[in-house]
């Protein structure tokens, strides 16, 4: 697990009320999708995450800089 000694501001939230389904290799499940943005540098940058519907697990993350459609 690695912590971050600095504070870190979020600008702004997101959680998609529908739940997807998903497969992950052979598992068969559902999950939220949903996201964030916060200022790095300067500059927004956004993470979009898929969170387990049953546990609230992220089974993916990614950064994206920019812009969301």
């Amino acid at each position: 697990v690695q912590t971050c000694a600095l504070p870190i501001s979020i600008e702004g939230a997101w959680i998609s009320f529908e739940k997807e389904p998903i497969r992950k290799f052979a598992v068969r499940s559902s999950a939220y999708r949903g996201g964030l943005s916060r200022i790095e540098d300067g500059e927004t940058v956004y993470y979009e995450f898929l969170a387990d519907a049953h546990t609230g697990t992220v089974l993916d993350i990614s950064r994206k800089k920019g812009a969301i459609d």
